[in-house]
């Protein structure tokens, strides 16, 4: 079981993950890469393995500030944030993101396919 399922760690997100989740979702739905099926699977499961989700309002100011100096989008910035604020790892498959935050913040992590 992930480490995450069996409470030995603790995944945080900025409330806007949902929404994007979602979004994803019903985007590869309508390119026909998912079923409905399977797209309502997919999304029943994230909110089972849901994450602790912050008020990404509480964020903002900072994830603002970040997206002008890294000139990274704001979106993206708010996942730093959170990171920055909670003292955490920030784990992404976003190779630009990776790049263009990594180098000032080592603990963003990219994620590797296995």
């Amino acid at each position: 079981m992930p480490a995450h399922g069996s409470g030995a760690l603790t995944l945080i997100a900025p409330s806007l993950l949902a929404a994007e989740v979602a979004s994803a979702l019903s985007k590869r739905f309508r390119r026909k890469e998912l079923t409905e099926i399977q797209a309502r699977e997919a999304f029943r499961l994230f909110q089972v393995r849901l994450p602790l989700l912050v008020d990404a309002q509480d964020y903002l100011g900072a994830a603002f500030d970040l997206s002008l100096i890294l000139h990274l989008a704001l979106y993206d910035c708010l996942y730093l944030a959170v990171a920055i604020a909670e003292g955490c790892d920030l784990v992404t498959a976003d190779a630009r993101f990776y790049r263009g935050s990594g180098r000032a913040y080592p603990f963003v992590r990219i994620l590797v396919a296995e």
